[in-house]
């Protein structure tokens, strides 16, 4: 619980230049806390190495149990419904359209996340799945982008430009 509740302790916007050094703010904001709450030397210890790991934007691979679990939590937090809400409310905070008017699905254009929220479904999202170190998160990160994909296909269709085929087999890959 205790690794769960301070993974993300120290906010570091995703625009920042130190947006890669936030879990290991958050891991060394942890310890006094954890001490505090009389956790023992060994569990602060397990907690900030699974805090410090388990950061998308650090891009380190997680080894031990618990930094594994807090990866994979971390990361499904970001699929399904609350992943769709999250990254709408994201993209409009950051300035972000919805999508690209002309080309929602860049076929013929390059993403950017930073301009069209739809765009990180494809640089991100999709991609997360397969990075999954558990096998309780693979199966979750499964059910979850089933979702995703089906509320993509919805959109496509509301916005009368269907998904092109193949786009979501070639990102999942």
């Amino acid at each position: 619980i205790g690794a769960a509740l301070m993974h993300d302790f120290v906010n570091v916007p995703k625009t920042s230049p130190d947006r890669a050094k936030a879990s290991e703010m958050s891991a060394e904001a942890a310890r006094p806390l954890l001490k505090q709450a009389d956790f023992d030397e060994s569990a602060i210890e397990r907690i900030s190495v699974a805090v410090r790991q388990h950061s998308f934007s650090r891009g380190e691979v997680p080894v031990e149990p618990l930094a594994m679990a807090l990866q994979d939590a971390d990361r499904l937090e970001t699929l399904g419904a609350i992943g769709i809400l999250r990254t709408t409310a994201t993209g409009d905070r950051m300035g972000a359209t919805f999508f690209h008017g002309s080309d929602p699905w860049a076929e013929d254009r390059v993403r950017n996340d930073l301009k069209w929220t739809l765009d990180h479904y494809f640089t991100k999202l999709l991609t997360l799945p397969k990075s999954l170190r558990t096998e309780a998160g693979q199966a979750e990160a499964k059910r979850r982008t089933e979702f995703m994909v089906q509320f993509l296909t919805q959109l496509g269709e509301e916005m009368g430009v269907p998904l092109p085929e193949g786009l979501i087999e070639k990102t999942l890959r």
